[in-house]
C-alpha cells in the first residue's frame, strides 16, 4: 500500500494568523458586494476555516489552493465541517 501523504499544503489550516487566510490559500468572488467572510480561527480547540456570509442570500465566493495531481492515478478527498441550522450542504457548498 502506499504511504497516505496530504498534497494539499496547509491543509489542516497550522499556518497563518488568526482572522486571516490560512497561509498558501487565496479568495475569490465575482462580485465584492456578494462576498462572504473567510477567515482563521478555533474551533472546538483546532484550528479551523470559519465562513460566514453577508446577509445576502446570493452571496458567493470561495477560498482555493493549488496542488498538483497526476492523471491516471486515484486520489481521495476528504473535507469535515460542520453547518449552522439554516445551510443546507447541498444547495451552498461545492468542491472542485
Amino acid at each position: 500500500m502506499a504511504e497516505r501523504v496530504n498534497l494539499v499544503r496547509n491543509g489542516s489550516f497550522e499556518s497563518g494568523d488568526l482572522g486571516g487566510l490560512p497561509e498558501g490559500w487565496q479568495f475569490f468572488t465575482p462580485e465584492a458586494g456578494l462576498a462572504p467572510e473567510f477567515r482563521l480561527g478555533i474551533d472546538r480547540g483546532e484550528r479551523a476555516l470559519i465562513a460566514t456570509g453577508n446577509g445576502n442570500e446570493h452571496c458567493v465566493g470561495w477560498v482555493y489552493t493549488r496542488f498538483r495531481i497526476e492523471k491516471g492515478r486515484t486520489y481521495r478527498m476528504k473535507v469535515r465541517f460542520r453547518a449552522s441550522d439554516d445551510i443546507h450542504p447541498c444547495d451552498h457548498l461545492l468542491f472542485s
